[in-house]
């Protein structure tokens, strides 16, 4: 009996995997490529992934459906905040943006978790100023940065590529993400 449960309940888990990996390839292609355009957008992502951030590193004890049930209300609270205070949100989703690849990079050397906080500080004070300095541009890069990852994230979750595959479809989307973004703001200053 507790076999045929633990498959049950393996296979919602897996397909409740599968849900989530294709809503994180949508969020993260539709911040990769309107990411400064659908600007409530990109704050929800950024909302989502500190949540899921935050939650799976303080609360550990609880389970994933506790982690992902905070992300969500993150994810809403960031898009209705950048609807109505967006300058605000502006700034806050430069300093959350840069501090997110500050300390995934800074997990991608195995670094400390105390030295990963620490570079999410210092990333995220330098992408506040620079998204309050060179708005248009900084909202295009840590937009495409961070859809690229999403996306690949998601990607991921649905296929098992190696790293070498992996790392080329994120440098090919964080490009293509880029350039788009960029495209469509040489239109509009046109």
């Amino acid at each position: 009996m507790f076999a045929a449960l633990n498959n049950i309940f393996g296979t919602v888990w897996s397909v409740l995997g599968g849900i989530l990996s294709v809503i994180a390839l949508i969020f993260g292609l539709l911040t990769l490529f309107f990411g400064r355009k659908l600007f409530w957008i990109f704050a929800a992502l950024i909302g989502l992934t500190v949540g899921l951030l935050i939650s799976s590193q303080f609360l550990q004890e609880y389970i994933s459906a506790v982690h992902f049930f905070i992300a969500a209300l993150l994810a809403i609270g960031f898009a209705v905040l950048a609807v109505y205070v967006e300058k605000f949100m502006i700034v806050l989703a430069g300093f959350l943006g840069a501090g997110l690849l500050g300390y995934f990079l800074a997990g991608l050397f195995k670094i400390s978790p105390s030295t990963q906080w620490i570079l999410f500080l210092a990333a995220g004070v330098l992408g506040a100023v620079l998204i309050s300095r060179y708005m248009e541009w900084a909202l295009i890069i840590i937009s495409a940065l961070l859809g690229a990852i999403m996306a690949g994230a998601g990607l991921g979750g649905l296929t098992r590529f190696n790293i070498f595959v992996d790392l080329l479809i994120f440098f090919a989307l964080l490009a293509g993400g880029m350039l788009f973004q960029s495209r469509d703001l040489k239109k509009r200053n046109r």
